[in-house]
């Protein structure tokens, strides 16, 4: 039988329950529904909020082609403020402070817990604290901008240890997305046509002293799905009489519907009730809620679709798009080719991190501005060696013999290369004999 899960759907391949029986015979009927198979959760670890979703029925593998969309959409389209860069004044070179018990290192990664609720979406600002210890630092005791509203003010940021007045500044910039860090600003990877491209954010704050900080922006912070396969009526191939599975069928009570004249069939194959269900997990922070993600989700899905109907409907003319990606042909082209020879000389430039925290000794590839790459074939023919690797070794044993006990010694091994050559000679004469 069907295993139901904690919100009663059925899990697995299931017979379509009676009362569902009427969905897809005309269009009216047929009705899509998001059920909410748990209450809204904290999860205790990170405090994140939990939710799972029932989603169906939905037609024949309609399922596969609609949740994997959902999850996309919500990952990387979700929008939010988030912080992107911090600053210690005061700070050593080793990037510890006298005043707080963190470095810059983890006071970055606990600014990624941070929440925000966006009050003017693309606005930017600097979130300020001055505090003096020994004190506990939450989010709620930053002075934050304008712009937003921390969603966890319990949330913790640092421990200030001494007496000393600390001074820290968060940029907080708005964005979608997962990025990574480094010294220049934030990247990302991403997909393209032929091949993947690195796609940078650059933080104007970084000239003045900040760090740059990994973040994700929007609320979700995890997403999955699965597709069940709920069975209706299956409909065998055509023939004089065709065995037909019901709600009785399966019960055993029924056993003339186990056969259906033939004129019947084609009713029941347009009635037929193989449907998907998506089973979908949300997880987010405390500015926002599973259900809310998901109707963004789905509404980034509904109004992509939209605007690829509006052009096909309004016949929209895509020459402008096609010239722009014609002239864009010759960069393309130029950038393969510069990452090719990037690749051939070894990998991404090299350089040298000086402790005042400047670079040296940047070795940049070829740039493609100075011509093609010169080819990488050797301009004149290499020396062959004085000696094969035998007679190398035995002309150093002869200089400077082993002293291990059971070593072989150049009296031994000049008779092996004797033996090596007079063989050689004898083949030599062989073939010579065998051409005449």
């Amino acid at each position: 039988e069907p295993y139901p899960d904690r919100g009663k759907c059925l899990y697995g391949p299931v017979w379509l329950d009676r009362r569902y029986a009427t969905i897809g015979r005309d269009a009216q009927d047929y009705g899509c529904k998001t059920l909410e198979s748990t209450a809204l959760l904290k999860v205790p670890v990170n405090e994140w909020w939990y939710q799972k979703f029932h989603i169906g029925p939905m037609w024949q593998h309609f399922g596969w082609t609609m949740a994997p969309l959902w999850k996309w959409a919500m990952l990387s389209r979700s929008p939010g403020h988030a912080v992107v860069a911090t600053k210690m004044h005061g700070a050593n070179p080793d990037t510890t402070h006298n005043g707080t018990m963190e470095d810059w290192l983890e006071l970055n990664l606990n600014c990624k817990d941070l929440a925000f609720r966006t009050k003017k979406p693309k606005a930017e600002g600097i979130g300020v604290l001055k505090a003096k210890g020994p004190r506990r630092i939450t989010a709620g005791d930053i002075e934050w901008p304008d712009c937003v509203e921390v969603a966890n003010p319990w949330r913790y940021v640092l421990t200030l240890c001494s007496e000393e007045e600390v001074h820290l500044e968060f940029k907080v910039e708005w964005g979608r997305g997962m990025w990574f860090s480094d010294h220049e600003g934030l990247w990302r990877q991403e997909k393209g046509w032929k091949a993947r491209g690195m796609k940078r954010r650059h933080i104007d704050e970084i000239r003045k002293g900040f760090v740059p900080c990994g973040c994700v922006f929007g609320p979700v912070k995890n997403a999955r799905f699965a597709v069940h396969r709920i069975l209706g009526m299956a409909v065998k191939p055509p023939g004089p009489r065709h065995p037909v599975w019901t709600q009785d069928t399966v019960n055993g009570t029924n056993e003339d519907d186990w056969f259906v004249p033939f004129e019947e069939v084609k009713v029941l194959q347009d009635h037929n009730l193989n449907c998907d269900q998506v089973a979908m997990e949300v997880w987010c922070d405390e500015s926002s809620t599973p259900k809310d993600c998901l109707y963004f989700g789905m509404l980034e899905v509904q109004n992509w679709f939209q605007e690829m109907r509006a052009q096909i409907a309004e016949q929209y003319n895509h020459t402008d798009t096609e010239r722009q990606m014609e002239a864009l042909e010759g960069d393309i082209d130029e950038w393969m080719s510069a990452r090719r020879w990037q690749e051939l000389q070894g990998g991404p430039p090299i350089a040298t991190l000086n402790p005042d925290g400047t670079w040296s000794n940047v070795t940049h590839p070829r740039p493609f501005a100075q011509g093609p790459p010169p080819k990488l074939e050797p301009k004149m023919a290499l020396e062959e060696p004085k000696f094969e690797p035998l007679e190398w070794l035995e002309e150093e044993l002869r200089k400077s013999p082993y002293d291990e006990k059971g070593a072989i010694t150049w009296e031994e091994l000049h008779k092996i290369n004797t033996e090596r050559r007079m063989k050689e000679a004898e083949r030599l004469d062989g073939l010579l004999a065998d051409l005449e």
